[in-house]
């Protein structure tokens, strides 16, 4: 048998720690104060809160990706497997800011979304992102723990984990479940499920009921106001 460094003998020399998963989440506040301190990371880190994409699949996002939804082909993913991403009504509006060049005219469909602002592609955020994060004063805060903010709130608005588990790209809802400490089809309703359990979207009111004849109309109830969830 080979020698070998990490054994004398019998007994192991070397002993790896075993890595404990991340469960760090944005804590009341701080998902404002990192907004107000991005500057040009603003857009980027509102696209990973809204899709829940690592940030390699952010900054390689080209626009002829964008089909109605975010499409990953399997090999801008880490799992090597095709992806489907709805597009939320607060990515939409970072999505129309950004479609054209300084002079008006829209971008190329091979430009990079999230690039610079002719769309060349950005490599690294890393000196960025840890200046914002001073600016905002919000210490032991990666810039993938935003892909776990967006799953977590996407599951705490009752998004079904079988379409988290898509959204994320995970192999299987085991591994979904596991990763946030914690149907088939359905993204756009799902989508609006969550954007009106967390205000975005407004509650249409009841109608008013047709006075009756008989009815005493000298009084007359308030309608309660919905309750939104």
């Amino acid at each position: 048998m080979a020698a070998t460094p990490f054994k004398v003998g019998t007994v192991a020399a070397v002993k790896l720690a075993r890595e404990e998963a991340r469960t760090r989440r944005l804590q009341p506040g701080e998902d404002e104060r990192l907004l107000l301190a991005a500057g040009g990371l603003k857009d980027l880190i509102v696209a990973a809160l809204e899709t829940g994409c690592r940030l390699g699949e952010l900054l390689s996002l080209q626009w002829l990706q964008v089909r109605g939804d975010l499409f990953l082909p399997a090999g801008k993913t880490k799992a090597k497997k095709p992806r489907r991403v709805p597009i939320s009504t607060v990515l939409q509006r970072v999505l129309d800011s950004r479609r054209n060049d300084p002079a008006g005219e829209p971008l190329p469909a091979d430009a990079f979304v999230f690039g610079d602002e002719i769309g060349r592609q950005r490599h690294s955020i890393k000196t960025a992102w840890k200046l914002t994060c001073k600016r905002a004063k919000i210490e032991g805060l990666h810039f993938h723990d935003l892909r776990r903010e967006a799953g977590s709130r996407w599951m705490d608005a009752n998004v079904p984990l079988a379409t988290i588990q898509r959204w994320l790209g995970h192999h299987n809802i085991s591994q979904t479940s596991t990763y946030l400490a914690a149907s088939g089809g359905g993204d756009a309703d799902a989508m609006r499920a969550f954007e009106a359990a967390t205000g975005r979207l407004p509650v249409m009111a009841e109608q008013p009921v047709a006075p009756t004849e008989g009815r005493d109309h000298s009084k007359v109830e308030a309608p309660e106001s919905p309750t939104v969830h």
